[in-house]
């Protein structure tokens, strides 16, 4: 199964656990990616991308205060908020390639749950009922 060009989502378990990512194991691909906590290293590389989608939508996003993730070493595992991540947590992760540089494509994992305020993206699933919702809702006017 190629990730190439679509977005997926998978189950997933934390094999290591990093001050700025979680090393994940996805048995249904067999690879072994990297959900990266650390949203700055993120924003520092789609700024462009950012600002082009926003000046084509004209919107004005809002500057979201990003989660604090706190690293226990001596207990292992990573906190931000009330949830806890330790090894061997199932995770439900969104993968996909990342083509934007050619030369330097990267599998992107963004998590699903355990729901993160402010990190966590929603599952593929809604985003889809949504779309429905508002078919729906434009062939009733």
């Amino acid at each position: 199964a190629s990730l190439r060009g679509k977005v997926s989502e998978f189950d997933s378990y934390v094999l290591f656990l990093h001050k700025n990512a979680i090393q994940v194991l996805v048995p249904t691909i067999g690879q072994q990616l990297t959900l990266y906590l650390d949203s700055r290293s993120n924003k520092d590389k789609d700024t462009k991308s950012q600002a082009q989608k926003s000046l084509q939508t004209m919107e004005v996003d809002e500057e979201k205060p990003a989660p604090e993730f706190e690293f226990n070493e001596q207990e292992l595992y990573v906190k931000c908020g009330d949830v806890i991540i330790r090894p061997f947590d199932h995770l439900r992760i969104q993968v996909t390639v990342d083509a934007s540089d050619v030369q330097h494509q990267r599998v992107v994992c963004k998590l699903i749950t355990p729901v993160i305020p402010g990190f966590s993206v929603p599952p593929l699933e809604q985003e889809d009922e949504k779309r429905e919702q508002k078919v729906k809702k434009m062939k009733k006017n």
